[in-house]
């Protein structure tokens, strides 16, 4: 199990977005078991993932708990805290390099 945080630029709804674009059915393949604004989970594969966010002034905070899917929450991680800029974006199951990611 690996509970994880960061912060982005990106607001709540973006990146709750992006970790379905990235978790979700187009992406590894999880099945979103609950999803509201602020919050998303995921179950498959023998594990979880829970994405939390929350407003924290201009940035927002995001929480992951992992379960099984430790390698891809740390790259998620990586991605979102730089907000998608100035860093090679993740690169999921769904895109190819040359696309660019599905929640910029």
């Amino acid at each position: 199990m690996l509970r994880i945080e960061t912060r982005t630029k990106l607001s709540p709804e973006k990146a709750i977005e992006g970790a379905v674009s990235f978790f979700g059915p187009g992406g590894y393949g999880l099945t979103v078991n609950a999803k509201g604004p602020c919050c998303v989970e995921f179950e498959g594969a023998g594990g979880g993932v829970e994405v939390t966010t929350s407003a924290d002034g201009s940035e927002t905070k995001v929480e992951l708990l992992s379960r099984e899917w430790d390698n891809q929450a740390k790259e998620f991680i990586r991605w979102i805290g730089g907000g998608g800029e100035g860093k090679e974006p993740v690169r999921g199951p769904w895109q190819s390099k040359e696309a660019p990611p599905p929640w910029t």
